[in-house]
């Protein structure tokens, strides 16, 4: 269990947090490229402007994250609960979306293109237009 942590400009690549226990947590400016953070559950953590390329969040769970500005350029989400998330500018193309679970949730200004949404559950009407719109793939 992680508690009240910051790793400003930290260089976290190839970190391992399998499972782990993330709260209060402040990765901004961070480099966890190629990180692992499957099946981790993350509460109230900031990636503002976080390099996260193909970094793994497999069947996380990610209530109130703040991804403004993060690079997470083929980063893989698959099977990820996402709550409370601010994507506001953040690089998720090529992004892997396929059965997520999504809960108030903002894009604004984000690239998705070629992001996969296969299964993808919660996201409004809005939200499915827009994504598509920027060249989100199989969003339904």
């Amino acid at each position: 269990m992680i508690n009240d942590s910051r790793w400003h400009k930290a260089n976290l690549q190839n970190s391992n947090f399998t499972k782990s226990k993330i709260t209060n947590a402040y990765f901004n400016d961070a480099s966890l490229v190629n990180s692992n953070f499957r099946e981790a559950h993350l509460n109230n953590v900031d990636f503002v402007g976080a390099e996260l390329l193909e970094t793994n969040f497999y069947s996380a769970e990610l209530n109130k994250i703040n991804f403004t500005d993060a690079i997470a350029i083929s980063a893989n989400f698959e099977g990820a609960k996402l709550s409370n998330i601010d994507l506001t500018n953040a690089n998720l193309q090529d992004a892997n979306f396929e059965n997520t679970v999504w809960t108030d949730v903002s894009f604004a200004n984000s690239n998705v293109s070629g992001a996969v949404f296969s299964d993808a559950q919660g996201l409004t009407d809005d939200q499915k237009q827009l994504l598509r719109k920027r060249g989100a793939l199989n969003v339904t």
